[in-house]
Formats: structure tokens, C-alpha cells, sequence
């Protein structure tokens, strides 16, 4: 779900996305590259990405990825389960 929501202002290049997801987990969780190249390969065979080759603002040849109107649609699905999941937590801890 964060790979994809990465990618909702447009194309991004693998690295371009890690710093957009080290940027927000912060100290939490580390981002290896090789990790993320994988998902991405696997995200774009489902069908949720499309990729093409580019140059990136550092003038390198990179990979630019980019949603899917079926991304699109798989982002819409894992925030909403992410909600209900999150809400049915909260009732849990909340209740008295």
C-alpha cells in the first residue's frame, strides 16, 4: 500500500520511491533498494504498475514506474481494508 501511494503524484524511479518511503517511516523501518526492485517487478506482473525506461533528474538510466488504472483501484481496496482494520483495533482497545 505505501509502494502505491508513493507512486499517486506520478512516475517515480526506484530510488526517487525509496526516498519518499524513508521520508516516512523515518527511524521505523528501513527501505533496502533490492527489496523494493522486487516488489515492484511483482506489482507491475499483477497488472497495478507500468514501467519505462527514463533518465532520472541525476541524468541515470532508471526505471520510471507508474500506477495502473487497476493500482489505482488496488490503492482505493488496501485503504479501505487499512481503515476497517484500524477501526475494528480501536473499538477493541477502546472498550471497556
Amino acid at each position: 500500500m505505501m509502494i502505491l501511494r508513493a507512486l499517486t503524484n506520478g512516475p517515480r524511479h526506484c530510488s526517487g520511491i525509496t526516498e519518499d518511503l524513508r521520508a516516512v517511516f523515518e527511524d521505523v523501518a528501513s527501505v533496502k533498494v533490492g527489496s523494493l526492485h522486487s516488489r515492484l517487478r511483482r506489482m507491475e506482473r499483477y497488472g497495478w504498475l507500468r514501467s519505462e525506461w527514463g533518465r532520472s533528474p541525476a541524468n541515470r538510466v532508471a526505471r520510471f514506474y507508474e500506477l495502473t488504472p487497476a493500482g489505482w483501484k488496488q490503492l482505493e481496496t488496501s485503504v479501505d481494508d487499512w481503515s476497517r482494520f484500524t477501526a475494528l483495533v480501536g473499538s477493541v482497545m477502546l472498550s471497556a
